[in-house]
């Protein structure tokens, strides 16, 4: 969800898997309590599989992402 402290915590699980960020956007959607965020990365199955492992949804391309919202 859209609560304070969520990039930290994602960042933080992304830099112990030593995923480095190439760049990142974040939005929130207004009409739900959540927030979307969408990262460039250095290792992009790991990734994926690192935050899928800690609890968050992934959407691998933009037509899962558009369906979820």
């Amino acid at each position: 969800g859209d609560e304070p402290g969520q990039l930290l915590t994602i960042l933080g699980v992304l830099d112990t898997a030593k995923i480095n960020i190439e760049y990142m956007y974040a939005f929130k959607v207004s009409h739900e309590n959540k927030a979307l965020m969408i990262f460039k990365v250095d290792q992009e199955p790991l990734a994926i599989q690192t935050l899928k492992d800690n609890g968050y949804v992934v959407y691998e391309n933009q037509e899962q992402m558009m369906s979820a919202f």
